[in-house]
């Protein structure tokens, strides 16, 4: 079971997965809820969505340096332009699970929705930072990272033109979620099973993994709920874990998602090693060696492996030493593992290049290690 404090993170991976889904809760159309029901809407198989064909790198750079500034200052304008919702919706509506004669239907809902970009894009987006183009067994995409308090996250923009047309988007995978907007979008006849189920499973991870991974892993065609089964897995053991992961990978070759959520909770639950894998697998897959930099040192230093995590923050520093980041990182790493005269070291560096001067006053005695800096010979004499 997870020890208590590690819960506040899982709990919130669990809200940003639920979040999503009830935010189609709120607003769908249906039967009882205040809107019009598919089947008074025609009947009939809706459109087709276009070829598309893949986008140069030119175009993918000019097409992310739009998205990039219509996402931080949620530009809806912006973001009509930039997002093939057209091609979405018809992707959705194929993919719904609804009967022919409704899909049409749900077309035509989806096409009567505003405000999409605001209501799905927007929120937290300040915080992004564009990555790269990424090209995978899904075709290519649009890499942004977005870091919070739960740890490192990733919003992948699926991206390709049509015939003729310009470079967009065409749909948006959250990694920590699993989602798909798409998938959110043509879930509309199915919502209320999707949040019972991500609430069931979710709810009983901890406490009963093995009835959760029984549970997940009938959603063979839903990546974002077949993933907690890998999450299960690494609650009951190394061995369920490796083998629900390699499933995993097998059925939904390059979906990333399954890293971020497996990271999570790996780290929790003082599984470094595996934790590690997780977290350079998702190195490898985004090409952000240096966006996940700092995760990894700290993930290092969690398992107490000092000099893997001194050697990560001094090649950082060498290579960036511009970034007051690069300092700090380097400067908590020595703390931790009582290299006082290295702490010191970089303090001084610090002073040099942006003129910082540490005190006593207010520094963080939270920690053991920094009570010892504060009665080290070296603190003494810097």
């Amino acid at each position: 079971m997870l020890e208590a404090e590690h819960a506040h993170a899982f709990a919130a991976s669990a809200r940003h997965a639920l979040r999503e889904l009830q935010i189609i809760l709120r607003t769908w159309p249906g039967p009882g809820a205040g809107g019009s029901d598919l089947r008074a809407r025609g009947s009939g198989r809706g459109p087709a969505p276009a070829p598309v064909v893949p986008i140069s790198e030119p175009e993918a750079q000019a097409l992310a340096s739009e998205l990039t500034g219509a996402l931080t200052s949620c530009d809806e304008a912006a973001l009509a332009r930039l997002v093939n919702w057209e091609w979405m919706f018809r992707t959705a509506a194929r993919a719904s699970g609804a009967k022919a004669k409704q899909e049409k239907a749900l077309y035509e809902v989806l096409r009567g929705r505003e405000g999409l970009g605001k209501e799905f894009l927007c929120e937290g987006s300040s915080q992004i930072a564009f990555v790269g183009l990424r090209t995978g067994a899904q075709g290519q995409g649009l890499v942004y990272r977005m870091d919070s308090e739960t740890g490192p996250n990733y919003i992948e923009f699926s991206v390709g033109k049509e015939q003729g047309g310009p470079a967009r988007c065409l749909d948006r995978h959250d990694y920590r979620s699993g989602l798909r907007l798409s998938e959110l979008l043509a879930t509309g006849p199915r919502l209320h099973a999707d949040v019972e189920a991500l609430a069931k499973i979710r709810a009983s991870l901890a406490t009963a993994p093995r009835e959760a991974f029984e549970e997940a892993k009938n959603y063979t065609e839903r990546p974002s709920i077949y993933a907690l089964a890998v999450v299960a897995a690494a609650h009951i053991g190394e061995r369920e874990y490796r083998a629900a992961l390699g499933e995993y990978e097998k059925r939904f070759p390059g979906d990333l998602s399954v890293y971020v959520q497996a990271l999570e909770t790996l780290s929790a639950l003082g599984e470094y090693q595996l934790a590690d894998e997780a977290l350079l697998a998702l190195q490898a897959g985004t090409n952000d060696a240096d966006g996940l930099l700092s995760a990894r040192v700290a993930l290092l230093l969690s398992a107490k492996n000092f000099s893997l995590a001194t050697e990560l923050a001094e090649k950082a520093l060498a290579a960036h030493p511009e970034q007051q980041e690069a300092h700090y990182r380097l400067l908590e790493v020595h703390v931790l593992n009582r290299n006082f005269a290295g702490a010191v070291a970089v303090m001084r560096l610090l002073g040099e290049r942006f003129n910082v001067r540490f005190s006593e006053e207010g520094k963080d005695t939270s920690h053991p290690a920094y009570v010892e800096l504060l009665a080290s010979d070296e603190w003494s004499a810097y």
